[in-house]
């Protein structure tokens, strides 16, 4: 299978769930290429602009999920303008979409990032969803539930931190990506199979009709020679 545009499959650990007010501390990125295999692998940890945020109740809220210490989140990544700057460099590429699970509230922290920062977002703003596509085609909607339904170890994955998530996100992508090709592939070859029954049927008739009239014009001439 290969795809028209390569995915930069992103996940985001944030202090809250509001991109205007809330940061990123962490972001994973897997880029998966147009013939489905992982090319880039990074993670960078992202320094908190406004300390004070570690005294809000959805800051202790989101720790609880990601895990990420305090000291960490304060002194121990990487400024907004550098990672923006990384980011920038490294995946800025024509022919790419920004993909994740639920990646709506991905996008809108890294687009703010970009803002902060006073530089150009280089993203393109359409986006591929997983959650869209799971829910469609395999009727769940949890990064948990989709794994789990397309044989995926999620003891595999770090789970809550933003590399383990977002390499769990794109296999998951392409495990899925390839059983919608099979199926579609699958899809086609019955057509095909439906198409060349339905003209054995119609030849089989076909003949049937002409052999029913030449029996008729048989029976015709006879009876005119014996004056039936």
């Amino acid at each position: 299978m290969k795809l028209d545009k390569s995915l930069i499959v992103v996940d985001v650990e944030t202090t809250g769930l509001h991109p205007e007010r809330n940061s990123v501390l962490s972001i994973g990125v897997v880029v998966v290429n147009r013939y489905l295999l992982k090319t880039v692998k990074r993670e960078w940890q992202v320094r908190l602009a406004n300390p004070f945020e570690i005294f809000r109740g959805e800051y202790r809220r989101a720790k609880k999920v990601h895990g990420i210490p305090t000291l960490r989140a304060l002194f121990g990544g990487q400024s907004v303008d550098a990672v923006t700057s990384e980011l920038y460099d490294l995946l800025a590429y024509p022919g790419s979409l920004i993909a994740g699970n639920n990646v709506g509230f991905d996008y809108a922290f890294i687009k703010r990032m970009f803002e902060q920062a006073e530089r150009k977002n280089p993203f393109d703003y359409h986006l591929v969803d997983l959650t869209g596509l799971a829910a469609v085609h395999l009727g769940v909607v949890s990064l948990s539930g989709i794994a789990q339904a397309l044989g995926l170890d999620e003891k595999r994955y770090t789970k809550h931190s933003a590399i383990g998530d977002a390499e769990l996100t794109a296999d998951c992508f392409i495990a899925l990506l390839k059983m919608i090709q099979q199926k579609d592939r699958f899809s086609d070859e019955r057509v095909e199979e439906i198409g060349k029954s339905a003209a054995r049927i119609a030849v089989s008739r076909l003949i049937e009709k002409q052999e029913k009239a030449a029996a008729i014009e048989y029976m015709n001439e006879h009876s005119d020679k014996h004056g039936l």
